[in-house]
């Protein structure tokens, strides 16, 4: 019987501010090594990408925007992630990890593709008791909102959690990519016509996942660890980056979104500052 690994496309995208975030995170791809799962990569720099970041990848794709010429996320207004059977057809599932993400847990592959069976879309509610001194959803958040759909539409869809959509997985049959491709590009039109809108992909998904348009399966929060909203412990003993808390879990998948991309922070049991990029953390434990 063949691994329904084998059928799965791992897919991500950055342009030329996040090429060095891009190779982290398919260097911890590879280091893992992927059971047989393919890598893609939708280029959407305005120069091409490094070679040393192209080679590591098994399929690639290039699109771009003029830059200024849209608000938001170039992403999002490109609509790559709802896009991804037609961009890169003939898989079963499709496993999205962002480019400032990377990936420690090996298992966590296989745990996304059967994580895609059981719904629309497998995505992580930005939940976690770790999270208690973040404020969620963010003021970034509700701006969005506020500005695709309204105060009355903000007020009322803010009470439910945040749904990420750094990492997700579903199924190449899913609704999920004709119903997520129909709300960007209801977006799309009415920019066209003038409206001053800031593009998310994950917005529209939200209000989707929340207005029963789509079902969605949970993902934990190691699986989408949001390092802006609580750092992890690193363990130099099992050499692990785990949760802050007993039982102290591995960490699957580390998300450096937002400000934690760029910051270094003061670790009072390495005595010294410490960046929780790939590359990083991996010369750390190589030294312990």
């Amino acid at each position: 019987m063949q691994n329904p690994v084998t059928r799965t496309l791992i897919v991500t995208a950055c342009d030329e501010n996040h090429y060095e975030l891009g190779l982290d995170l398919i260097t911890s791809l590879r280091d893992l090594g992927l059971n047989g799962a393919k890598v893609a990569f939708v280029d959407m720099g305005t120069g091409g990408a490094p070679e040393q970041l192209v080679r590591q990848f098994d399929l690639y794709e290039r699109q771009t925007a003029e830059a200024g010429r849209y608000k938001g996320y170039k992403v999002s207004f490109l609509s790559v992630k709802p896009r991804l059977p037609t961009i890169f057809p003939g898989f079963d599932t499709y496993i999205w990890i962002d480019a400032d993400c990377w990936v420690q847990g090996a298992s966590v592959i296989g745990k996304l593709v059967d994580a895609a069976q059981k719904a629309d879309i497998a995505a992580h509610p930005e939940l976690d008791v770790h999270y208690f001194r973040y404020k969620l959803p963010a003021d970034r958040t509700i701006n969005f909102y506020r500005n695709l759909y309204g105060n009355d539409t903000c007020e009322m869809m803010c009470r439910f959690p945040m749904i990420s959509s750094g990492v997700f997985s579903a199924r190449s049959d899913s609704r999920l990519w004709a119903v997520w491709s129909n709300a960007m590009a209801a977006l799309k039109s009415r920019w066209e016509q003038g409206a001053d809108l800031r593009f998310s992909d994950q917005i529209p998904l939200h209000l989707l996942i929340h207005t029963n348009k789509l079902s969605m399966f949970p993902l934990r929060a190691i699986d989408n660890w949001q390092a802006y909203a609580a750092l992890p412990l690193i363990d130099t003993e099992r050499k692990r980056v785990v949760v802050s808390s007993p039982p102290y879990e591995e960490i699957n998948i580390i998300h450096l979104a937002g400000a934690s991309k760029k910051l270094q922070h003061y670790s009072q049991r390495l005595q010294g500052n410490i960046s929780y990029r790939y590359r990083d953390i991996k010369h750390l434990f190589s030294q312990t």
